[in-house]
């Protein structure tokens, strides 16, 4: 039994390459408390929580990713990051979920197919997006 596929905190700055992070109790990448890291083309799916959740002024680097089945990036309580060139698919919340005072850069980003929006931000100050695709399922209208 697993609880987060990878969990970084207090400064650590790891590096995850061509990893599958699947079925994990809570989620798949989990950063906090000012953890930092880069995580590069890895596939993240069928975990129960967010595949992708950073919080606690954590400033990971997410890149190359593939983000399915429920496993939606969510920052909140001041979370940074930069995201960039990841594909997020097929989830039943947003794709991307930004909310209290997070920044997070989120560029050349695909996130398409979800049940909800595809990108969802509240009581954020400013968030920094930058030549996203999104599709619109078949039959949508």
């Amino acid at each position: 039994m697993y609880i987060s596929g990878f969990e970084v905190k207090a400064y650590a700055n790891p590096t995850v390459v061509r990893c599958e992070i699947h079925h994990g109790q809570t989620g798949g990448i989990y950063v906090h408390e000012k953890g930092r890291g880069q995580f590069i083309e890895n596939k993240i799916y069928a975990n129960n929580f967010a595949g992708v959740w950073i919080t606690s002024n954590s400033d990971p680097t997410i890149r190359y990713l593939y983000i399915n089945i429920d496993g939606n990036c969510f920052f909140n309580f001041k979370g940074q990051g930069v995201i960039e060139e990841n594909e997020v698919y097929s989830n039943t919340l947003a794709g991307v979920w930004v909310t209290t005072g997070s920044t997070p850069v989120l560029r050349r980003n695909r996130i398409h197919s979800g049940k909800q929006v595809r990108l969802f931000w509240t009581l954020v100050r400013e968030i920094y997006c930058c030549k996203h695709f999104f599709y619109l399922k078949k039959n949508f209208f």
